[in-house]
């Protein structure tokens, strides 16, 4: 995205999805976004270089949000999040069974 004053509200530059299985652990999941966001940086540093024109989309017209700050993740929140893995997740990581159709509607609202 481009820089402005703003906490990430720049205009968007490009954006991609990271293809996943499913079956990443942790650190597997992490290692693929990063590799993955900073292999599109190159790939924009060099449209940019090159002159070639570049998408410039405000991020209202892609979906509204919320902001987190650092500070935003104290004990509270942690214990919310394992929570919520507990509740929510812990099937869709251990119960392969589920694994295909969990799979799907993950897809399929696009997270």
């Amino acid at each position: 995205m481009w820089l402005d004053a703003g906490i990430d509200t720049g205009r968007i530059i490009t954006t991609e999805q990271t293809p996943l299985t499913g079956d990443e652990t942790l650190f597997e999941l992490h290692l693929k976004v990063m590799q993955h966001a900073h292999d599109l940086y190159v790939r924009a540093v060099k449209t940019l270089a090159s002159g070639k024109q570049v998408p410039d989309v405000p991020q209202k017209e892609i979906a509204e949000g919320k902001v987190f700050y650092n500070r935003d993740w104290n004990f509270w929140a942690a214990r919310k999040a394992i929570a919520n893995f507990n509740t929510k997740y812990r099937d869709y990581f251990h119960n392969k069974g589920e694994h295909r159709r969990r799979t799907a509607a993950i897809k399929l609202v696009g997270l």
